[in-house]
């Protein structure tokens, strides 16, 4: 095993910088991204009009430079993209902007209480709105449906379908508001609560379908043809063409809930536990109570920590529930475990330890020069090199080795977002205000 100290990796410097302490929300939806986009949300200092308190801004990925701004008339709670048409939730209504030149395009006064759908993130339960939906964000998009060229939403109570480039309420239907997690559909099924019960909408006309008699539905997962809810009474799987339910109700899980499919076994890792069960039957074959951020998955096997052995990693198979291994550490106090390529790293307040995903081998360890927390919420990896917080620094590592690859600081007091993505890392940090950087992954140039 070796023990990593801070390798002689010249500091890598960022691209560019935005929001010079200002932008207080980061808006990063994978289909801006992949459009080379990143939106942000920030205070303004001079309102130009009495009824504008902030802004919405569209930020170049390239080079940071920002490509239109947009004032609006409060605070952004949901947020998709359609087409070439933002669509954005605030106060009192839905808003589309076209995300080619950040002109309205029309509001709708869509007021109420909207079904935001978003989760806390299962491995570290902190309300904060971020868009992508993965290991350490949240998921502002959860309150808005892209399916078709349409876009579905739910406000107190009332699904609407809506023509994204006019704010044209194509439909209307009256359901439930009893839903926490992002609105879901299934081929032409909008899956949403109608009164208290699960039921299925065409998706066209807004016509009920069914409704299943599975009562108060507070989160759904569609997972490739796969369709489940969390009733109150616990995890159902449910025919998504009749709505009649095909096993349940089975473990009590709860919002932000991973759900993975390896063959015919189903794996769950919730913040109350983690479970792998038969597909077809939902029959639990293995369940373990270590909650989320204890336990994680490549779909072969469930990494986590055994009840009542709080220094103690174990691999189970999925395939027949057996443990694989089991392996000691020290002087950590576990924040959560991650899977990256061929290792299994153990994140601690103050130490990260990698395991030979394998044999449960500890292959190398890193602890901080002066001691001190890691900033574990954060993290991220490409594949190869994982990424964390310490002080106000962002260190990188090679899984496999240990070798330091990263190193960037002095901007940031904390890392609240922190995505790699096609060679680069983007964050956005706080501390006195709030600001987005990008900076190239790897060994930093000459």
């Amino acid at each position: 095993m070796a023990q990593v100290k801070q390798a002689d990796v010249e500091q890598s410097k960022f691209v560019w910088e935005w929001g010079g302490g200002e932008a207080r929300t980061v808006l990063a939806l994978p289909a801006l991204m992949e459009r080379g986009w990143i939106a942000a949300v920030r205070d303004l200092k001079k309102p130009p009009a009495p009824n504008t308190k902030n802004a919405l801004d569209l930020v170049d990925l390239n080079d940071g430079h920002t490509i239109w701004t947009v004032p609006l008339s409060g605070d952004i709670s949901a947020m998709n993209l359609v087409g070439d048409v933002m669509v954005v939730q605030l106060f009192r209504c839905v808003a589309g902007v076209s995300v080619i030149d950040g002109k309205p395009l029309w509001e709708l006064p869509l007021e109420g209480m909207m079904n935001t759908g978003w989760s806390k993130d299962a491995f570290f339960q902190q309300g904060t709105w971020f868009a992508e939906k993965g290991i350490a964000s949240q998921g502002i998009g959860g309150a808005f449906l892209s399916a078709k060229d349409k876009l579905y939403t739910c406000v107190s109570g009332i699904v609407y379908c809506l023509q994204p480039e006019t704010g044209k309420v194509v439909w209307q239907q009256k359901a439930g508001f009893n839903l926490s997690s992002p609105l879901a559909f299934w081929k032409s099924v909008l899956l949403v609560p109608i009164g208290e019960e699960l039921g299925g909408l065409d998706l066209d006309s807004g016509k009920v379908l069914w409704e299943s008699g599975i009562d108060n539905p507070t989160q759904l997962r569609v997972v490739d043809d796969d369709v489940y809810v969390t009733p109150s009474q616990g995890l159902a799987r449910v025919d998504p063409e009749t709505g009649k339910a095909l096993w349940g109700p089975g473990p009590r899980t709860d919002a932000g809930d991973l759900f993975t499919i390896a063959g015919d076994k189903l794996i769950v890792t919730s913040t109350g536990g983690c479970y792998i069960l038969k597909r077809d039957t939902g029959e639990v074959l293995f369940q373990g109570n270590s909650s989320g951020k204890w336990a994680a998955t490549d779909g072969d096997n469930l990494y986590l920590v055994p009840q009542g052995q709080g220094n103690t990693v174990a691999c189970v198979s999925v395939a027949d529930q057996q443990v694989k291994w089991q392996s000691e550490f020290d002087d950590i106090i576990l924040c959560r475990l991650g899977v990256v390529g061929d290792r299994v790293l153990a994140i601690g307040w103050g130490q990260v330890v990698a395991y030979d995903k394998a044999t449960g081998a500890e292959v190398w360890s890193w602890e901080p020069e002066g001691g001190g927390t890691i900033k574990d919420v954060t993290w991220t990896h490409d594949g190869s090199s994982a990424y964390f917080q310490h002080g106000d620094w962002v260190y990188g590592f090679d899984v496999r080795s240990g070798e330091q690859t990263f190193l960037i600081g002095g901007q940031f007091f904390f890392v609240d977002w922190m995505k790699w993505f096609k060679g680069s890392i983007y964050m956005h940090g706080c501390g006195g205000g709030g600001c987005i950087g990008g900076a190239k992954a790897g060994p930093a140039a000459a």
